[in-house]
């Protein structure tokens, strides 16, 4: 029996809101969740892809993470990882650029980037298979690499096969967004799929399971929709039991998560507005938070405007403000006869929306890489250089 660790989009030097507190909380996820591996003390440690939000983090973030990394390895325990897609950006030349392999560089073998060139290590009977970040124009090339390392896996893997991959993959995952199916993955026959990518998890309590794909989540809130879940899915990582084909997966939460805090409403007169208002107050003051947390109202109307909701982000914002981090109130009008329950549709995801507009890769990247500077709160002199680097680096 082997145990290890599954681990996975830790979204590092993410600025939600363009809050500093936001980037600082994925560090504080992440820095917990290595003290509570280092505690688990596991055989390995398999990271399956976005360790950064971005595939040039800053200064500080990169040390963030080489400092925590190291003390993973300094107890003992390898880990190997893959690129997630925020973890890979263009070269000028070509191909991809990432972060990674400067901690492969850097930990002396400790750290292994799986990728193309090195897509399988052996460990005492026991393969680990590993690929980066494959976008869905290029499935063919990943679906070919994947059945060429498991002819290779098989031949070695006397103890079990581990896949670390970061994909979406159907039926989790709609066909139209996922670069592989749950059907290739069972005729490849690894032992274990540790997956990165889709960052809410498909294990909420501990699970026994044979050939299980498990999405491990990510460290922290990334997208708002995500909020949702947390309280039935929690934020952390697996620790996994794997004997032969037969894994029990054990879900570990992390404690470091901001809350945040969702109301969707229909009001159309004032006093209902200030029920609305009254009930969030005494929610957000009564309750016992770990950090303050992000208050979200969507509210739909056919008789109130838009002011009211602007009037409401005040006064909640006013009466709050010592006691949650922001407070976002979302209007939307309603028409006649348009069903209410619009509202519980979740929050856009930017990337994915990003991904149907924009087929191609390097324009898509171009788009997601200004979006974020506008989403992290760059403005004035400090968006102009940051416009500018980017124009030097990707114009033909």
């Amino acid at each position: 029996m082997v145990r290890f660790v599954h681990m996975a989009d830790s979204h590092l030097g993410r600025r939600q809101y363009g809050l500093e507190e936001r980037e600082r909380d994925f560090l504080d996820a992440f820095n917990e969740a290595v003290d509570r591996i280092v505690a688990a003390n596991p055989e390995f440690v398999a990271f399956s892809g976005d360790l950064f939000d971005s595939y040039r983090p800053s200064p500080t973030t990169l040390v963030s993470a080489f400092v925590g990394l190291r003390r993973i390895v300094e107890a003992g325990i390898r880990i190997y990882a893959v690129a997630g897609n925020h973890d890979l950006g263009p070269l000028p030349g070509g191909g991809r650029a990432s972060p990674l392999p400067l901690f492969e560089e850097a930990m002396a073998g400790s750290f292994v980037n799986l990728r193309y060139s090195r897509p399988l290590e052996l460990v005492d009977g026991l393969v680990i298979v590993g690929l980066p970040y494959t976008p869905r124009q290029e499935a063919a090339t990943l679906k070919s690499a994947l059945e060429r390392v498991a002819k290779r896996a098989r031949e070695r893997g006397k103890e079990g096969i581990i896949a670390i991959l970061h994909q979406a993959v159907h039926p989790l995952v709609p066909p139209q967004k996922s670069e592989l199916s749950r059907s290739i993955l069972d005729r490849l026959a690894f032992s274990y799929y540790a997956m990165g990518h889709v960052h809410d998890r498909n294990f909420a309590n501990e699970q026994r399971q044979r050939r299980a794909l498990a999405y491990a989540g990510s460290t922290e809130i990334v997208e708002e929709r995500e909020a949702d879940k947390l309280a039935l899915y929690g934020k952390g990582f697996y620790v996994v039991e794997l004997e032969g084909d037969e894994a029990l997966i054990s879900p570990v939460s992390l404690k470091s998560v901001r809350p945040f805090l969702t109301y969707r409403r229909t009001v159309n007169t004032e006093r209902e507005l200030e029920d609305l208002q009254a009930k969030i107050e005494s929610e957000v003051l009564r309750g016992n938070w770990s950090k303050p947390p992000v208050v979200r109202v969507s509210l739909a109307s056919r008789k109130l405007g838009p002011e009211a909701a602007k009037n409401l982000q005040r006064a909640l914002q006013d009466a709050l403000s010592e006691r949650v981090l922001r407070v976002f109130v979302r209007y939307r009008s309603l028409e006649r006869g348009e069903r209410e329950d619009v509202l519980s549709k979740p929050i856009v995801n930017v990337e994915e929306v990003f991904e149907d507009l924009l087929p191609d890769e390097k324009v898509r990247l171009l788009a997601l890489e200004i979006y974020r500077l506008y989403t992290e709160g760059k403005g004035g002199r400090d968006l102009a250089r940051e416009l500018e680097r980017i124009y030097q680096r990707w114009k033909p």
